[in-house]
């Protein structure tokens, strides 16, 4: 009895274009956060320019974001991401990111925060019901 051993090799391949950095304004927010937006050229033969923001603490990356709030007291903040949506929970004092949602719901319309309760409420348009999640 002869064994044959068949191996099948499959390429994949993705584009992936790296991105110039043209321009750059950032906002200082309080408590080492950092609203940063930035035009960027796509190094590929478009030459297509195109915007984006994120959120930093200090030196760390936290998301490209379309939206944020921070709680009164400058312990947390929340942000939505772009471009998948995902709601996401900042502590500061700890530097831990926690998601709050696993998929897009909605935009953030409005964000209350009860420190006291530990809670945040997010608020979206429309039909959509409010929110709350424990600040944890």
């Amino acid at each position: 009895m002869k064994t044959a051993v068949v191996i099948v090799l499959m390429f994949f391949s993705a584009v992936v274009y790296a991105s110039e950095v043209i321009n750059s304004r950032s906002i200082d927010i309080g408590y080492g956060l950092r609203d940063v937006n930035t035009a960027e050229k796509l190094d590929n033969s478009s030459g297509k320019i195109t915007t984006h923001r994120y959120l930093y603490h200090k030196d760390r990356k936290l998301s490209k974001i379309s939206y944020f709030s921070l709680s009164p007291s400058g312990t947390y903040v929340v942000y939505l991401s772009s471009p998948d949506g995902i709601i996401s929970l900042y502590s500061i004092d700890e530097k831990i990111i926690t998601k709050l949602t696993n998929k897009f719901i909605a935009p953030i319309k409005k964000v209350s925060w009860n420190e006291t309760f530990e809670i945040v409420t997010i608020n979206f348009p429309g039909k959509i019901p409010s929110q709350n999640f424990a600040l944890e």
